[in-house]
């Protein structure tokens, strides 16, 4: 980038030197409505204003070339003098959950120089903390299978229940599932089948009809669905297929993304300031 800017302003320079008598002669030339002076000292006055509007001009670039130099020149400086950090945020972004990484993260913010982190650094962190809960392997694995069960297993789950507005008023009879059966079947959906992550970004999820139905009849809330077991089964075989969970790898596609963009950038800087 520094290259870069000192040679558009080399250009600049040479283009500026050669274009400063071509001005100068074409005004002479030009047939004006007022009097321009041709004599030698007016020639020599109109050289010298423009070639000292370019070199205002000039001198202006340079520094800022300069401070933009020694502003990136800091900001290697600093990032070296935290690299043993930059390491650790590497180490921790490297993990085969996405559950343990929350807790390396929590770690790194303990850290003494963690305010030392660059803008860009913290910020890419930031992103990616706030995307783990609905993207890892427990709580993001969790409102998938809920979300799809809540949206799929309704009729098979439904229960009968009333609602009484006042004493004056007769009980409303109404139809719903119960947030209580939707979270113990999410939770033996989960517990009770193989779950495995084949990428980093997909997982695999096999569904067991034997461990489900043998798990619904000791469970208090879903002991009365066990006659509703083949249709319960018959759609949880389909989850793999469904918009929730298609939305749940998207999610964590885009994490590991974040993820490898991160890394990639801090392993550039390391390189940069390395090999300076």
């Amino acid at each position: 980038m520094r290259i870069n800017s000192k040679l558009r302003l080399s250009v600049l320079v040479i283009f500026s030197i050669l274009l400063i008598p071509i001005i100068v002669a074409f005004i002479m030339e030009l047939n004006l409505t007022w009097k321009v002076e041709t004599d030698n000292d007016w020639i020599g006055f109109y050289a010298s204003y423009l070639g000292s509007m370019i070199g205002v001009f000039g001198v202006f670039a340079t520094m800022r070339i300069d401070q933009k130099k020694r502003e990136e020149e800091k900001k290697d400086e600093l990032f070296f003098n935290n690299i043993d950090l930059y390491n650790k945020i590497l180490s921790s972004l490297s993990v085969e959950k996405l559950t343990k990484l929350k807790e390396r993260l929590s770690e790194l913010k303990k850290e003494s120089s963690w305010d030392m982190i660059n803008t860009s650094t913290k910020r890419r962190l930031k992103q990616i903390e706030g995307s783990l809960d609905y993207s890892d392997e427990t709580f993001g694995l969790s409102y998938a299978v809920s979300d799809y069960i809540s949206s799929n297993l309704y009729n098979e789950l439904k229960v009968t229940l009333y609602s009484q507005v006042d004493e004056f008023n007769e009980a409303v009879e109404y139809e719903d599932v119960l947030v209580e059966i939707l979270n113990e079947v999410t939770r033996i959906v989960i517990n009770d089948s193989d779950i495995e992550i084949v990428y980093d970004d997909y997982i695999e999820i096999s569904v067991s009809k034997d461990k489900l139905l043998e798990k619904f009849e000791k469970n208090d809330y879903t002991k009365g669905y066990s006659n509703q077991m083949d249709n319960i089964y018959a759609k949880l075989l389909q989850i793999k297929e469904s918009k929730e969970w298609s939305e749940y790898i998207s999610r964590r596609v885009s994490i590991y993304n974040q993820i490898n963009e991160l890394k990639n950038y801090i392993n550039n800087r390391i390189d940069k300031v390395l090999h300076y």
